[in-house]
Parts: C-alpha cells; structure tokens; sequence
C-alpha cells in the first residue's frame, strides 16, 4: 500500500515546516490530507530521515537507498570475501604469512565503518538530532496537556496568543 504522506507533492516542505516549529503536527495533517495522527508519525518514522542542511539547519529527507549505499554495500561485500579468506589462511596455521595480520585488522575496520555509515545512511541508526527532537516533542505534548487541562480559559487564551505571536503556534 503507498503511503499517502509520500504521494503529496509538498510533503517534505511541511516535515520540514514542522521540526523547525513554524507549524504543528495537526496543521501538516490538514495540509497533507491526513487525519490519522499514527499514518503521519508512520510517514516519519519509516519515510523521513532527518539530516544536517545549510548552516547546520536540521531538515527531513527522503529516505532512499542512493547509489553511494548500493556502491558502499557491494565493496563491504568484497571485504567480507577477502577478509573470509584471509581468516581462513589463519586457519591454515602453517601456511599463515604473520604479515597479513595488520591488513587483517584494517579490512575489519573498514567492514565495521562501512557497515556503520550503511545503516546511518539508510536511516538504520538514529542520530543524536532525531533522538533529540522526539525528546523535545514529547516535553511539547507534555506541556500542551498540562495547559490544556489546568489552565482556566483566560489564561489558556492569553498563553495561546503569546505562543501564535511570538512563535507562530496555531
């Protein structure tokens, strides 16, 4: 089954619009035709990976295998087979040359390194940018339940016109 989020032609401009808080999760439902909260966050979690754009800004992208991956996978794989031969001549105690050991070790470097930037590539690893924003989302939806819930009226419409004027929260 498609994802309806992907299929929207601005669906990456309203991630993007909500994790740099210029709008809310319901507002990027609306404008995407969403109206299952679990569809958007399904979207997010498995469609969007969010990386580091201009300036160090945090921006959401697609998420696909790019041809870097394809090309980076395969070398791991022919890594994987030299390094399989070379343990196997250390199983040939005999006919060892001691001389491999430190090209040994550096094939598995670099079999652990590629498979590392794989998975962050592919959107296998959380970075520190993700867990930091699911973080900050829930203290957002722990301090809107709070108000919501304990705040009388007035006071509920005062909070809301300082957060629609100074941060522009609908």
């Amino acid at each position: 089954m498609d994802c309806p989020v992907c299929s929207h032609p601005k669906n990456l401009d309203t991630v993007n619009l909500v994790l740099i808080g210029k709008i809310p999760v319901s507002e990027a439902m609306l404008r995407l035709g969403v109206s299952d909260r679990s569809v958007f966050e399904k979207h997010i979690k498995e469609h969007i990976r969010v990386a580091t754009g201009p300036d160090n800004a945090i921006v959401a992208v697609e998420k696909k295998v790019l041809d870097g991956v394809g090309i980076l996978t395969k070398l791991a794989g022919k890594m994987n087979k030299l390094a399989d031969n070379l343990l196997d001549k250390l199983d040939d105690e005999g006919t060892f040359d001691l001389s491999l050991i430190g090209p040994a070790m550096n094939l598995v470097r670099e079999i652990r390194a590629s498979a590392k930037v794989i998975a962050e590539l592919n959107g296998d690893i959380e970075t520190k940018y993700v867990v930091e924003l699911r973080i900050q989302q829930n203290q957002i939806s722990q301090l809107q339940n709070f108000m919501m819930t304990n705040l009388c009226p007035e006071d509920l419409k005062k909070v809301m016109a300082y957060l629609s004027k100074e941060l522009g929260v609908q």
